[in-house]
């Protein structure tokens, strides 16, 4: 598994990019969001042992959601 760090604000993944991994949250928080009718919706928030983008593992399909750092984050990536 590899380490990956983000500061707040920065963008894990958007909407519509391709999935080949799926990510572990260990510390921080994390927004998951998209566009409805040009406007952000907000869907979620992620935590500290959250898994996100699993679904890219599954099926192959564009990432479904944008995924944010809310604040200084570490995650690890599971391949």
């Amino acid at each position: 598994m590899e380490t990956l760090y983000f500061e707040s604000g920065e963008v894990v993944f958007e909407a519509g990019s391709p999935s080949d991994c799926a990510y572990l949250v260990e510390e921080g928080k994390f927004e998951v969001s998209r566009l409805c009718n040009g406007e952000k919706q907000v869907i979620g928030t992620l935590k500290e042992k959250d898994i996100f983008g699993e679904m890219g593992i599954i099926d192959n399909q564009p990432r479904s959601a944008t995924i944010t750092a809310l604040e200084k984050q570490v995650i690890g990536t599971l391949k």
